[in-house]
């Protein structure tokens, strides 16, 4: 009924309150008309005949004199998702263009906007509207693309329509922009027009190929209202769990230079002159706390010897040629190979990395708190890391300038603490945040407590909040029987979450949720944030054949549970088939599917295989734990623990007996 009503209003309010959808197969499943389309591409490698009735042919020509080749975009089967269809759009790079004698420059820097993606409208686009763009992008390299308007494609008007637009390699990026049409979109040289096309500036990333789907551009008189399903933007989840006793092993792929690298390490990571180590932690008066011990240097005169080790005459002063060579207090030399002892250690000799699976993401909210003090007062400033090493910016997290010193007594530190801090998008990308610690260039001790570092609950993907999963297999009864119970011992998960029992469950803002795998929020997407919008399921709910959860509706496998379902290290699910449902196991047939324990934002996933009864017994009792029996507690042969209107042997009080 729910999505009964939903559909009502959306045909009841169609009109003025949605605006008016200027992109026609937004999809790319269905028929465009043959001479025009709502997406086009500006690349200067096409040549063709000029097309009149669809526009095709060369673009205007651009202040540098050069022009490109506009065309309509290539639909192709969609890469990522069987029979279905999208965008793709390649784009060249600086020496396919030069090799083509097309490369276009300005200033003497290959232009962004060599090749170029429009999202076209027939209808014209005045200042005073309000247009809603939606589309899906993603690229065999990650990237970010600058918007213009135009008024056909090929005929710039203005810049940054909405922004730039990042997209990652790995999975499609939904990108969901509300803009008011100003005169800043419609004015070039003095002449306002009404423009008709989007443009995204592609060459922005070399060599590349870019795919978009799911395209859609509403235009309205008034300012649309987006409605979140839930707002997680207040919500932080913290990956320092445990504080400074957090010491997770942190494993990924970062950027070094530009390529990817892998990288592995702590939490907490201290990179010194000496070598990559776990930072050490110690206890002072109780409390548990980085301390990070950095060393002086020296500076001495030695003789300058040739390439055969003998010295040299001064030439010019008289007596041996000198040079300075640098040491640490201990001896060995700064720097290391052909630059040892040349000069003096940088800032950023010493380095404390905090670590996360978190890939950072520009404009998100995080937070960094954490406690720190010195022996001697000494400047603090912050990077940007991939792993640790991996630079990516500087400052990212606070600049020297705009911190406190540390001072020698305790200073609590918060940063991006206030509504608008947000992430720096130079940083997009990193998983580790560094802290400087050589400014004084002399021997000191650095003290820290680290509370927090936390990310928006609803950036945060699901393997970056997964501690741990396990395969279980569940049995499904036949035909419309009682719902089989299967107690699945759960000792691991409540250990990785640290608990000893299901206590945390009453406890406010830790209640303990089940969730499933959901059904895409819209046709043609991707099931790939998996529980990202997901309904709390601690009573049970049903699932489809294809293992999607379906809530309330009864069409398919429940998997349910009761208040007396969570007990000591156990789960009892209580699965039951709906003969109704029309999903057959008959043949071996499965259903698989997920199933997360949620505690505070952090996952525990059951990959869960839903069989019949048959198979279940053949392939063994996956996820089960066998348990003393108690008192008055009935178990099946199969170790499945069932209710008193079982019929059937049963194992009572460690004893068989038979129900009838």
């Amino acid at each position: 009924m729910k999505k009964l009503i939903t559909l009502v209003i959306c045909v009841l309010m169609g009109g003025s309150t949605f605006g008016q959808e200027l992109v026609v197969n937004g999809n790319l499943e269905g028929e465009q008309e043959a001479n025009w389309s709502s997406f086009w591409v500006q690349d200067p490698s096409k040549e063709g005949p000029t097309d009149e009735a669809s526009g095709q042919g060369p673009s205007a020509v651009h202040s540098d004199g050069t022009g490109g080749w506009k065309y309509f975009a290539d639909i192709v089967d969609n890469p990522f998702k069987k029979g279905e269809h999208c965008v793709k759009v390649h784009v060249m790079s600086e020496a396919e263009a030069i090799e083509n004698g097309n490369a276009r420059y300005s200033g003497g820097t290959f232009v962004q906007w060599n090749t170029q993606f429009f999202i076209y409208s027939k209808q014209a686009i005045p200042v005073g509207k309000w247009i809603r763009l939606k589309f899906k992008v993603r690229g065999e390299k990650s990237g970010s693309m600058q918007s213009q308007t135009h008024q056909e494609p090929g005929k710039h008007i203005g810049n940054n329509f909405c922004g730039s637009v990042d997209y990652e390699s790995d999975k499609w990026t939904k990108v969901d922009k509300v803009v008011e049409v100003t005169s800043s979109h419609t004015t070039k040289s003095g002449t306002e027009y009404e423009f008709h096309s989007v443009c995204f500036n592609l060459s922005t990333v070399e060599g590349n190929e870019i795919y978009f789907d799911d395209i859609s551009m509403v235009m309205s008189d008034e300012e649309p209202i987006i409605e979140k399903k839930e707002d997680n933007d207040n919500f932080f989840v913290n990956f320092l769990k445990f504080g400074t006793e957090t010491n997770d092993s942190c494993k990924g792929i970062g950027k070094s230079n530009g390529k990817d690298a892998p990288f592995a390490c702590t939490t907490f990571t201290l990179k010194d002159p000496f070598g990559e180590k776990q930072a050490p932690v110690v206890d002072i008066d109780g409390e548990k706390v980085i301390k990070v011990s950095t060393m002086g240097f020296t500076s001495e005169q030695v003789p300058d010897l040739d390439s055969l080790g003998n010295e040299q005459p001064d030439t010019i002063n008289g007596g041996i040629l000198m040079k300075t060579v640098y040491k640490w207090a201990d001896g060995t030399l700064v720097g290391s190979g052909s630059n040892a002892g040349k000069s003096e250690p940088e800032k950023y000799a010493y380095q404390l990395f905090i670590t996360t699976p978190h890939k950072f993401k520009a404009d998100e909210k995080y937070r960094l708190v954490f406690w720190a003090r010195a022996d001697k007062e000494a400047e603090l400033n912050t990077q940007a890391h991939y792993g640790p090493g991996q630079y990516i910016d500087y400052g990212s997290f606070g600049k020297a300038a705009d911190l406190d010193p540390i001072p020698t007594e305790w200073h609590k530190y918060e940063m991006g603490v206030t509504e608008e801090a947000l992430m720096n998008s130079k940083a997009k990308g990193g998983w580790s945040v560094c802290l400087d610690l050589y400014q004084l260039k002399e021997a000191n001790n650095y003290y820290f407590r680290f509370e927090e570092l936390s990310f928006t609950d609803s950036k945060i993907e699901v393997g970056e909040r997964t501690l741990g999963s396990a395969d279980i297999a569940l049995p499904v009864n036949a035909g419309g029987d009682e719902p089989l119970p299967t107690t699945v011992d759960v000792a691991d998960m409540l250990k990785i979450f640290g608990e000893e029992d299901f206590g945390f469950m009453n406890e406010d803002g830790n209640a303990l949720k089940l969730r499933a795998l959901t059904v895409p929020e819209e046709e043609g997407d991707d099931p790939e944030d998996t529980f990202a919008a997901v309904d709390s399921w601690t009573d049970g709910g049903f699932v489809n054949e294809e293992g999607y959860f379906i809530g309330e509706d009864d069409k398919g496998v429940e998997v349910g549970l009761t208040e007396e379902s969570f007990n000591e290290g156990n789960i009892d699910f209580h699965v039951w088939n709906n003969p109704d449902a029309g999903i057959s196991f008959a043949d071996g047939k499965t259903v698989k599917t997920q199933l997360c324990i949620s505690k505070g934002g952090w996952y525990y996933i059951y990959n869960v295989t839903l069989m019949s009864q048959e198979k279940y017994s053949e392939t063994g009792i996956s996820g089960v734990k066998s348990l003393k029996t108690g008192k008055n507690v009935l178990y099946n042969l199969a170790g499945q623990r069932v209710g008193s209107s079982y019929k059937g042997i049963v194992i009572k009080d460690g004893k068989k007996a038979v129900l009838k």
